[in-house]
């Protein structure tokens, strides 16, 4: 029997409270789709029928349908919850907002033997009936072929004959490209001859299997598109990094001779991260306090850079994951100045997304695609130079109540710019059906 399934993913109890198992279908509509459909038993009524399936589908009432499907998402590295970076941080969360909005998640996750392993359950799966309505895929910051931990290309095959494999049965592919920062000279420059001989063609390599194998490609803005050495022909959209779901966060009570707190997170190492604007800002500045969170390493590495500009107003530290939360509620501004680069002008920075989730406004310099997001949702403050970013630190430092409206502003904004609209997002540019949600910005 094949059969469109209009499925109820949500009521603990049926019809006539006849109970709802995760694994049962209560059909009261149906039309003719591919997908096999196994009777467990009738109900009491028979106008309606009980079903046992591996499929997934809409149930629709009144308008509202709601999705329960299953995914496929890859990922050619482990994925764990706690990262230092927005590569680490990002696949985790993606996956987890898959889950949230009711899809089943099969991943394809880790090093080659444990995707191998995913990859063949897989397809085990599907010769005995089970259907996938897409596949995701997030990129690695290095090539495909060189994610072991050795860096040697192991599994030459696997994650291409996979995508292979799904794009021969329909599965819609979308994967996210990360960065091309393989394309600029920084990177260029800092590799070895021999390592630069075979990491650059590999990035090639995958660009020319996305473009036969992916038929939607996300990126981190639409600006990125430009940078890419290849002519995309099929879809293309910007999937930003989301901000996790948080309480309301209420603003902090200060006292008007407090100091204006600022913080920063993320990398300093010049020349990509040049906070030279920064610690220039912060000491021209009086009553205010930067704390800079930064990885303990690079600051050994790159702190004696920044000695010269550094005050008694600047305090660094260096903590990850849920430690980052106390520095986010005793912030006031989140302050993003640093010198542009090519680079990083286009990249959307998890740090600016984590800010709007604790509910953190943020002051930047204009000029790149965070500043535009920031001024087309009025987060916080796009300047256009150190002078400039001053004096809204100074005329903030003596109007707080601006702050604090700001923060209230935010908890709003950010609703619309959780990871899990930006699941919704992958899902409906995927598969076609709406979810709920708006586009993400």
């Amino acid at each position: 029997l094949e059969l469109e399934l209009l499925v109820i993913t949500v009521p603990l109890t049926g019809h006539c409270g006849y109970p709802l198992f995760t694994d049962h279908m209560f059909l009261s509509e149906v039309s003719t789709k591919t997908g096999r459909v196994q009777v467990c038993c009738n109900s009491p009524e028979s106008n309606y029928q009980w079903f046992r399936t591996g499929d997934a589908g809409l149930f629709w009432r009144k308008g509202v349908h709601y999705i329960m499907g299953r995914m496929i998402f890859h990922h050619p590295l482990p994925v764990r919850p706690k990262g230092w970076s927005g590569s680490q941080v990002r696949p985790y969360k993606m996956m987890e907002a898959f889950r949230a909005i009711g899809y089943e998640v099969e991943p394809v996750v880790g090093y080659g033997s444990e995707r191998r392993k995913a990859i063949n359950d897989i397809k085990r799966a599907a010769k005995q009936g089970k259907r996938y309505d897409f596949v995701y895929s997030e990129s690695s910051t290095m090539p495909t072929l060189l994610t072991e931990p050795h860096h040697v290309p192991t599994y030459p095959a696997l994650d291409f004959n996979f995508f292979s494999w799904a794009r021969a049965r329909s599965i819609p592919i979308g994967l996210f490209y990360r960065d091309v920062h393989w394309r600029y000279s920084y990177y260029r420059d800092s590799l070895v001859w021999f390592k630069k001989a075979i990491s650059l063609p590999l990035y090639y390599y995958d660009l020319a299997n996305y473009r036969s194998l992916v038929d939607h490609l996300f990126l981190p803005s639409i600006g990125m598109s430009s940078a890419l050495p290849i002519k995309w022909n099929r879809g293309m959209s910007a999937l930003p990094p989301g901000v996790s779901a948080l309480p309301a966060v209420q603003a902090n009570p200060r006292q008007p001779s407090n100091e204006l707190e600022l913080l920063y997170v993320g990398g300093i190492k010049p020349p990509l991260y040049d906070l030279s604007p920064l610690f220039e800002t912060v000491r021209k500045v009086g009553g205010v306090r930067l704390t800079l969170c930064c990885r303990q390493p690079e600051w050994e590495s790159v702190g004696s850079f920044y000695r010269a500009m550094r005050t008694g107003q600047v305090r660094t530290v260096h903590v990850q994951g849920a430690e980052l939360r106390t520095l986010y509620l005793s912030a006031d501004i989140f302050v993003l100045l640093r010198n542009p680069h090519e680079y990083i002008d286009f990249a959307m920075p998890v740090k600016v997304f984590e800010s709007l989730g604790y509910g953190v406004p943020i002051l930047t310099l204009d000029g790149t695609e965070a500043a535009r997001f920031i001024r087309e949702e009025g987060i916080g403050w796009v300047v256009g130079s150190v002078d400039e970013a001053c004096g809204v630190l100074q005329y903030l430092r003596d109007h707080r109540e601006e702050v604090d409206a700001m923060k209230e502003r935010l908890s709003g904004i950010r609703l619309r710019h959780t990871w899990e609209e930006r699941a919704r997002h992958v899902a409906r540019t995927l598969t076609g059906q709406s979810q709920g949600g708006g586009e993400p910005s």
